[in-house]
């Protein structure tokens, strides 16, 4: 952000610079001869490489967003994150191909994979420098487009509809109190709709109980799988 406040070419520069000057801790790391593994000077070249790699990757997601269209920072971010994910298994791909076809340490694997993608990798965010600037101001200008276009838009529907501006001015609070009215009539009704579909269930179980508690077919014994049944043929007597 800095940076950008100075001088928006500023920015790859720094994002270069810092990853040309990342290879140097991860340089001395791989071929410096340690007598303590766990020393202050590898753990200060381990440390330094870190932050230093860190610091162009950070800025480059904000690059992108700035001068693609808010309908494609997502495609152009998931493109992003598949050229980081197919980078991370062709780095180690071609220092396994190199050590195998040229007979080479993996040593000498390390260092020439790490020189040859990171200098590339500074040299197409120093050509940034002079792109970076121009695809802003020129998304700028495309998104003030597009603000106009659409504020046009509006006025021509609002003028279709025929409302002058008195009756197309409507506050806050009446929105409020609009939209709470609305719902609270939505709430109503449902409550209503509620209210009956329970008395229709009432009203049903009422019925079930008075028919399975009607004298004339009584359960009264049950053995094993048979049941018994007493019922009453209206002239007083009682049959099985």
């Amino acid at each position: 952000q800095v940076f950008m406040r100075i001088n928006r070419s500023y920015l790859p520069l720094f994002m270069a610079a810092t990853t040309f000057l990342g290879f140097f801790p991860f340089y001395g790391l791989l071929n410096s001869n340690f007598t303590n593994p766990r020393g202050y000077l590898a753990m200060f070249y381990a440390t330094s490489g870190g932050i230093v790699a860190s610091l162009p990757s950070v800025n480059v997601r904000p690059c992108i967003i700035n001068v693609n269209p808010p309908e494609t920072r997502g495609a152009t971010l998931t493109a992003a994150n598949l050229i980081i994910m197919v980078a991370r298994g062709v780095g180690p791909s071609c220092i396994t191909l190199m050590g195998g076809t040229f007979h080479v340490s993996r040593q000498f694997s390390f260092n020439i994979t790490l020189l040859f993608f990171w200098l590339m990798s500074s040299i197409q965010l120093l050509m940034l420098t002079r792109t970076l600037p121009k695809d802003q101001d020129d998304m700028e200008t495309e998104l003030a487009r597009y603000a106009e276009q659409a504020v046009e838009i509006a006025r021509a529907s609002r003028q279709r509809n025929s409302f002058n501006d008195e009756e197309s001015l409507i506050s806050i609070e009446e929105r409020m109190t609009s939209f709470d009215g609305r719902a609270a009539r939505q709430s109503l009704k449902f409550m209503r709709m509620g209210i009956r579909e329970l008395s229709a269930e009432v009203i049903h179980l009422g019925h079930c109980v008075d028919h399975h508690a009607s004298p004339q077919n009584e359960i009264v014994a049950t053995e094993g799988t048979r049941l018994f049944t007493a019922q009453d043929d209206g002239d007083g007597h009682t049959f099985v």
